[in-house]
């Protein structure tokens, strides 16, 4: 018999991974996670959601083969119980996907990426924010393979995807571009990368103000691109 309560056990867990104390957060999670199963059933949807942040603490401990085996049970729980094409099974098999990437088998993630990508797209639609996202996410796969023009092609749909239903200066939009900038720069387009760095900047500091942390990353990025430059 636990000595804590669940509240208290939900608590330390996220206090821990505030602290990125992830072995005591590991803890929490499987005592918690032995405490629903038991009381709730190991298929119970809160019971299924601690399972998925016991299996992220394992990832954060880079034991990326203990995640991948919960994460597997996981996601079939979720499709048993939920159907294929549920949005909280896709979400299920990505994280499945991350820690097959974790693990480097890249063709694996890539391949389970497509997967949740494609049904994104014809559950939601090309432009929906999940879609969005897991195209983001398929693009990583590519990149992950060498795979690098693939995966910028997919890089800017994404980015064009959000600044037609976000607009240009919605955050994720600038997220977007900023990682678009950063891939850029990996492949030695510096122009391009510092186009879109200024671009980045100077809506941040519209909206944000100069000395928001969020700026003073945007002009770190921009000061590398320079330097890539010789400037």
């Amino acid at each position: 018999m636990s000595k804590f309560t669940i509240d208290d056990l939900i608590k330390e867990a996220a206090e821990a991974h505030k602290e990125g104390d992830y072995i005591k957060e590991k803890n929490s999670y499987q005592e918690l996670y032995d405490l629903y199963k038991h009381k709730l059933g190991e298929n119970h949807p809160d019971t299924l959601i601690v399972l998925g942040n016991l299996a992220n603490s394992y990832s954060c401990l880079e034991d990326y083969n203990k995640a991948l085996e919960l994460n597997i049970t996981l996601y079939n729980a979720r499709k048993e119980i939920l159907g294929e094409k549920h949005p909280d099974t896709l979400i299920a098999l990505h994280n499945l996907a991350s820690s097959y990437s974790d693990l480097r088998d890249y063709n694996k993630a890539c391949k389970l990426q497509n997967v949740v990508y494609n049904a994104f797209k014809e559950i939601l639609g090309e432009n929906h924010p999940n879609t969005l996202s897991s195209l983001n996410n398929l693009a990583n796969s590519y990149s992950d393979l060498g795979d690098y023009t693939k995966a910028l092609e997919m890089k800017n749909a994404v980015y064009n995807g959000r600044k037609e239903i976000l607009g240009e200066k919605h955050p994720d939009t600038l997220r977007s571009l900023a990682n678009l900038a950063k891939f850029y720069s990996c492949l030695g387009y510096y122009n391009k990368a510092l186009e879109m760095r200024s671009a980045v900047y100077n809506a941040r500091k519209e909206i944000l103000g100069e000395k928001h942390p969020n700026t003073l990353a945007a002009l770190h990025n921009l000061a590398c691109s320079y330097s890539d430059l010789g400037d």
